[in-house]
């Protein structure tokens, strides 16, 4: 009986080879090792699989087309993919509000010290976006159905965002950056105090003003309902012509 033999680096690459590909023994020494397996032939560690990740969002989109705000460049620049690591903080434990003044106590430093309003509080991400702070550049595509496709790229710059941790709330009494606390007044009221001096921190008069509008809550306006009269006005003419 003939026997074969095998070189041992050889065998413990085609042992390797097998236990990943399900292939047996017997199918990796009857034949050529190139033929069995032509795409395990190179060094470890080069034939490693790439995670799969997310398609990229599609930015640059024109309005009219836009399906939902996460096709807008402003919202891919302001709201970027929140961090594998890093856990949101908890709504109760959020202590800085849209309309706050924040000063820049970290983060790039070209920018520390600088005072803005917050013009965003991005929470699953743990990023706020301060007016006048943090610029980035993106280059924006031009819509194809309404610029030329061989017209250059357009520049946006906007306020890119930061982490809670790099801004601070202003103090309304020192002026001067501080941390901020919870107390109750003595209706239950919850408030936000300065550790700095002990002043209430108002809350911001924007947040009056809802961002998005309130679900149907079962009243309808009169100005949105058809009349009968409108309902039963015939607008299909027949083919003749006779009304």
């Amino acid at each position: 009986m003939q026997r074969t033999i095998v070189h041992p680096g050889l065998a413990r690459a085609i042992t390797a080879c097998s236990r990943r590909s399900g292939q047996l023994w017997s199918a990796a020494v009857e034949h050529p090792f190139r033929e069995v397996y032509p795409s395990q032939v190179q060094r470890r560690g080069l034939a490693r699989k790439q995670p799969l990740r997310p398609p990229r969002r599609s930015v640059g989109v024109p309005s009219a087309e836009m399906r939902g705000r996460f096709e807008s460049v402003l919202d891919s620049i302001r709201t970027p993919r929140p961090p594998k690591r890093e856990e949101p903080i908890p709504p109760r434990q959020w202590k800085i509000l849209r309309g706050d003044l924040v000063q820049v106590i970290g983060g790039p430093p070209a920018d520390i010290g600088k005072k803005g309003r917050i013009l965003e509080v991005i929470r699953k991400n743990n990023r706020v976006v301060v007016e006048g702070v943090n610029y980035v550049k993106k280059y924006v595509p031009a819509p194809s159905a309404t610029v030329d496709a061989s017209q250059p790229k357009r520049v946006l710059i906007t306020e890119g965002p930061l982490h809670v941790s790099n801004v601070a709330i202003v103090c309304p009494e020192t002026g001067l950056p501080t941390r901020v606390g919870i107390r109750w007044l003595e209706d239950g009221t919850r408030v936000r105090i300065s550790k700095r001096s002990g002043a209430i921190i108002p809350r911001p008069e924007i947040l009056r003003q809802r961002r998005t509008p309130r679900p149907f809550q079962g009243h309808v306006l009169e100005a949105h309902v058809t009349s009968v009269q409108e309902a039963l006005r015939p607008t299909l003419l027949p083919e003749d012509g006779s009304s």
